[in-house]
């Protein structure tokens, strides 16, 4: 389905949506702008049921990233099953988890998002898997405020151990894409508080490069520039992974941008709906 197929059969129940699509080799990445007048919910079982059905997803997998815990799905992960008729279904994970494999043709992963990436990693055969990722998702911020690590400091990570773990396919025999990141200098991360943010640019830019951060003066003070898509390009690098590419779609004041919303009360909480389809 091309972005004009894919509108139609969202038209009749959504109206009007802004969309921007990807296709590749046996997946389809989509983001889609939310209804008129609204949000896209994870809860509501008739906008997703109507949602699947549109965009042929046989079953969903939503990673529960109320937490955001740098890690994929392990094996036997906790989940509970959800039905919603006309032979949908979805998986919700039960523990903080940003994604999965998607194992057959129809699954998708379904993730309400407001300016947050999707990664796909791909080996060669049939063997995919994606996740969800914002910055906190490739960074472990709160190891800096001197919380405990967590186990994974990024999704990249956990893909690694997770493919290789589970499938025996290592890191060099995997692609990795991500979609929908943030445009350089997109993402203003964290306004002065007692010089914090000295602490975030020193660390992502020891660890990942110039790229990946850098101080600026906004209304508010001195704030970080972060640039996610750069850091998941230095993680995957770094951890040898046989391609890394990014997608950079999402500007300041474009038309997918977390603060910009049609109902002036929802500006700051838009959240589109951002899906990864394995067709293939």
């Amino acid at each position: 389905m091309d972005s004009s197929e894919i509108q139609a059969a969202l038209r009749p129940r959504f109206g009007e949506l802004e969309l921007s699509t990807a296709e590749r080799d046996g997946f389809r990445a989509v983001l889609i702008s939310p209804p008129a007048g609204g949000n896209w919910s994870n809860s509501d079982r008739s906008q997703l049921r109507d949602a699947f059905v549109a965009l042929g997803i046989r079953r969903g997998i939503m990673p529960n990233v109320e937490t955001f815990s740098g890690r994929v799905a392990g094996e036997a992960e906790a989940s509970e099953l959800m039905t919603l008729g006309d032979a949908r279904s979805f998986i919700r994970f039960i523990r903080p988890c940003e994604g999965g494999p998607l194992d057959r043709a129809g699954f998708g992963l379904v993730v309400t998002l407001g300016g947050c990436m999707l990664i796909v990693a791909r080996g060669d055969g049939q063997w995919l898997m994606a996740c969800h990722a914002g910055f906190r998702s490739l960074a472990d911020i709160d190891a800096l405020g001197g919380a405990t690590p967590r186990r994974f400091e990024s999704v990249v990570d956990s893909i690694a151990y997770e493919s290789e773990r589970r499938y025996g396919i290592r890191a060099g025999e995997i692609d990795l894409e991500c979609f929908f990141g943030l445009m350089p200098g997109a993402l203003i991360y964290h306004y002065e508080r007692n010089g914090a943010y000295k602490r975030y640019v020193e660390s992502l830019v020891s660890r990942w490069g110039k790229a990946t951060a850098w101080e600026t003066d906004a209304e508010e003070g001195r704030a970080v520039v972060v640039d996610p898509g750069a850091i998941f390009l230095a993680q995957a690098h770094g951890a040898g992974f046989r391609s890394a590419t990014r997608s950079c779609d999402i500007t300041a004041d474009g038309p997918f941008a977390n603060t910009r919303h049609t109902v002036e009360s929802l500006a700051g909480e838009r959240r589109n709906l951002g899906v990864i389809l394995r067709t293939g």
